[in-house]
């Protein structure tokens, strides 16, 4: 218990604030670069890091198999996904999402993302 709570669990929040504060900071200055491949490409490189790094405050060990087979383009559809299987499933590539609006901190989230690349959010009323 000792090394569970007083060890890795402040190691563990340090690593989810920062992979935070670095997803918040480069997609704010993603966002005001006009769009271009470059933009893209480098929207790409901040998403994957900062969704790896924040798996990694969940201590996730994630494994692709059978990569031959994954869509080149189109559509990646998962109902009732929660903000955990959507940090896992942006490790692997980058999604544009669709979304209910949130408060907090998703909402921080949320309107990061929607900076930096074309997402979708709507409010339930």
């Amino acid at each position: 218990c000792f090394v569970r709570y007083l060890i890795l669990l402040p190691f563990r929040i340090i690593i989810a604030l920062f992979g935070v504060l670095l997803m918040i900071m480069l997609t704010g200055f993603i966002g005001y670069l006009q769009e271009s491949s470059f933009k893209r490409k480098l929207n790409r490189w901040a998403n994957l890091m900062c969704f790896r790094i924040l798996c990694r405050a969940f201590s996730c060990v994630i494994r692709y198999h059978n990569r031959e087979n994954m869509a080149t383009n189109g559509i990646c559809v998962a109902n009732h996904t929660s903000p955990v299987d959507v940090i896992i499933l942006s490790c692997d590539n980058c999604y544009a999402m669709i979304g209910q609006t949130h408060g907090g901190l998703l909402g921080v989230l949320q309107r990061s993302l929607a900076r930096a690349t074309a997402h979708i959010w709507f409010e339930r009323s």
